[in-house]
């Protein structure tokens, strides 16, 4: 069987995706208690829906690669905090713990797209697409609305990007070889 990574859509509020395309914080930490969020790894995808906010509607803001995803301690926590790793830190009562994503790097998209306008994608399983979706917090995502997010938003896979180089050099050698010049 194969082992597939998930990837999941995150919602955050503008100033913390503004802080994150900064690349000063590299925490997401939940606001509230999550049971848990065992599905992603190193690995996953998480892209980041923005918040409505008065007269704006949700928008797929960005993504960021997850580096780990773990539940933390009081102490652990502060001490991301104090590195300037998260975003307007919680205070925890003593003993409390919380789930946090640390990322390596926020890819801020190059067009923002209203969640509404994402009618054609869907997970491979889904029968709605993502625009009709009610994201509280955490949605898991596949490989396929993924990439289907990812062209709405002018995100290109590194993979098409290679083989628009592959096309474009050889055309240039076609080329050469008709006006006989050696490359």
């Amino acid at each position: 069987m194969r082992n597939t990574v998930k990837h999941a859509i995150v919602l955050a509020d503008r100033e913390w995706c503004e802080a994150a395309t900064s690349g000063k914080i590299r925490v997401y930490d939940f606001r509230e208690r999550k049971k848990g969020i065992h599905a992603l790894g190193p690995g996953s995808v998480c892209v980041v829906l923005s918040k409505a906010g008065k007269n704006q509607p949700q928008v797929v803001y960005g993504e960021f690669r997850v580096v780990d995803v773990k539940q933390v301690n009081v102490n652990e926590y502060n001490k991301l905090a104090s590195q300037g790793l998260i975003y307007k830190p919680q205070t925890l009562k003593p003993g409390e713990r919380r789930w946090i994503i640390i990322f390596d790097e926020f890819r801020e998209y190059q067009r923002k797209v209203p969640k509404e306008q994402l009618t054609d994608v869907k997970t491979s399983t889904s029968k709605k697409p993502i625009s009709e979706w009610v994201i509280m917090g955490l949605s898991y995502i596949d490989d396929q609305a993924l990439e289907g997010i990812r062209k709405k938003t002018q995100i290109t896979p590194l993979n098409e990007i290679s083989e628009r180089i592959k096309k474009l050099e050889e055309r240039v050698a076609f080329i050469e070889k008709l006006l006989g010049v050696e490359s």
